[in-house]
């Protein structure tokens, strides 16, 4: 349920960013990618320790683990479309910027 939460407020946000265009909400949303990914490293872990311990927790588990997955890619879509905020606004390509730095540099126009 947390990591749902997270991801539908990432996605509620990146929307809003979208249409308000806010690059300020979009970098949030950015920033939040990185705490979803950890909450579903944690919970694969939880989830793989469970199916180790008990066999019979195999096939929920992997259900459960499927889901975490599509959730976490979820918050990366909502990421990719703060990104696409950001370079809409600014004309900033951070999609490979890092996840530290969140933005590219502005390019300097040649004159002419």
């Amino acid at each position: 349920p947390r990591l749902a939460a997270a991801v539908q407020g990432m996605l509620r946000e990146a929307l809003d960013a979208f249409v308000a265009a806010d690059t300020g909400r979009a970098q949030r949303i950015i920033a939040q990618d990185q705490a979803v990914d950890a909450q579903y490293a944690q919970l694969y872990g939880e989830i793989l320790r469970l199916m180790m311990g008990s066999p019979q927790h195999i096939a929920s588990g992997m259900k459960v683990q499927s889901i975490a997955k599509h959730l976490e890619r979820i918050g990366d879509h909502a990421t990719n479309l703060a990104e696409m905020v950001v370079f809409l606004v600014r004309g900033q390509d951070i999609r490979h910027a890092g996840r530290g730095a969140h933005a590219a540099p502005p390019r300097r126009r040649e004159p002419g």
